[in-house]
């Protein structure tokens, strides 16, 4: 991952946290925690990265406290089961327009 990629990365996570309140809980998000709502947080923010910034599986693990890639392809299939409707509002507040275009295709799969 390039260093701009990273900060890119880092910048939108702290960001989703913020649309979600959850600033205070960084350690925790980024820990091992198993409470639905840490998964959910985490779901949320790793599809904001996939689908907004288009990070590999493997950079989006990285960046979440050095998981593994499989373990977003979880969160992410978590996110469209359950989280999408709660987190999508915060994600797009998030995106920039090109970053927009870039998680419908993904979501709505064009």
């Amino acid at each position: 991952m390039q260093l701009e990629e990273a900060t890119e990365g880092r910048e939108m996570m702290f960001d989703i946290l913020a649309e979600l309140g959850e600033t205070s809980r960084v350690e925790e998000v980024l820990g091992s925690g198993r409470k639905r709502d840490l998964v959910e947080i985490r779901s949320i923010i790793s599809a904001g990265l996939r689908y907004g910034l288009e990070l590999s599986y493997q950079e989006i693990a990285d960046l979440m406290g050095g998981r593994n890639h499989s373990t977003i392809i979880n969160q992410l299939m978590v996110y469209k089961s359950f989280a999408r409707t709660k987190g999508e509002i915060h994600i797009l507040k998030c995106l920039s327009v090109d970053q927009r275009e870039n998680y419908y295709k993904f979501i709505i799969g064009f």
